[in-house]
């Protein structure tokens, strides 16, 4: 009885003895998964990783923009300075700064066409911030079941040593069972990962757009605050296009006067005076033929201006 105890417990510490001699190699590891599938997930993993680091730094330009680039804007829209307004937003590498230049090129025309443009522009510019990131959701979601299919693969040799040894011993089954399980493991970290890495670039693109669409409010706003000022502006030329006129008003006046007093002259000297009353008389009908003349030429100067 103390033999047999004495025989377990020698079994046991020559086992774990054999154990603790097992060496972990990491790469060899990850060859038993088989080339055709760790191949694959070896260039997923590249993919990803170059789209997030390319996207992500691409994202961080885009969020960098002045302090003061706003109030400076907005200045030089306010001074009618359009062309300094342009050549900021050109210094402003920026989907920001892009989307309010085309709006700035648009100044002039109605508020809703300028808020087209400067929405299609945006919608190009988030296109553009977007740019290969689908690849990194393909990653996510075909790289476990890559691994899934190693799973497969290994199962299926697993059987099939099986099959051939006509018994089950740990060597037969260990090959294809390592292979199930490196490329399990393997798929499932680089969807991980890359789902990770898609959702970091979607919450930052998120940001940017954000930041876009209250940018674009803020210069419509702008844009809406001198609206009074430019109106007075025109109304002011306006009025100032009918100050020129005055002259033609007054000799309009004049030859209206005319008329009238040489008609009250004709009527109190035709008596007295008829050589004075006949010059009173001609004077009056000439004042009348050159205030029709004059009339005519004031509408028709009118109607050419307002063509």
């Amino acid at each position: 009885m103390l033999s047999n105890i004495l025989l377990q417990v020698n079994t046991a510490e020559a086992v774990s003895d054999v154990v603790t001699e097992v060496d972990v190699n990491i790469l060899q590891l990850l060859m038993e998964g088989g080339w055709y599938i760790m191949l694959p997930l070896a260039l997923m993993s590249i993919f990803g990783m170059y789209v997030y680091f390319e996207r992500y730094m691409a994202i961080r330009r885009a969020e960098k923009t002045s302090p003061d680039f706003m109030q400076r804007l907005k200045d030089y829209i306010s001074q009618g300075q359009i062309p300094s307004a342009k050549n900021l937003c050109a210094d402003n590498d920026t989907p920001m700064a892009r989307m309010l230049e085309k709006g700035i090129s648009r100044i002039g025309k109605p508020l809703s066409d300028i808020s087209t443009s400067i929405e299609n522009v945006g919608k190009l510019e988030i296109y553009i911030l977007e740019k290969n990131m689908n690849i990194l959701a393909t990653v996510a979601g075909a790289a476990p079941m890559v691994g899934m299919l190693g799973t497969v693969i290994g199962m299926v040799n697993v059987f099939i040593s099986m099959e051939v040894a006509g018994t089950v011993q740990i060597y037969d089954i260990s090959s294809g069972t390592k292979q199930a399980m490196v490329t399990t493991i393997v798929g499932l970290i680089v969807g991980i990962l890359a789902y990770m890495a898609y959702n970091h670039l979607v919450g930052k693109v998120s940001k940017v757009v954000h930041k876009m669409e209250a940018t674009s409010l803020e210069f419509i706003d702008i844009l809406e605050e001198p609206s009074n000022t430019i109106q007075s502006e025109t109304t002011m030329s306006q009025e100032g296009l009918n100050l020129n006129d005055i002259p033609s008003t007054g000799l309009n006046i004049i030859c209206f006067l005319i008329p009238i007093v040489g008609l009250i002259i004709y009527l109190t000297e035709k008596d007295t005076s008829p050589k004075k009353a006949n010059t009173a008389g001609k004077a009056a009908l000439w004042s009348i033929g050159i205030s029709t003349l004059i009339g005519i030429i004031s509408v028709i100067v009118s109607l050419s201006l307002a063509m």
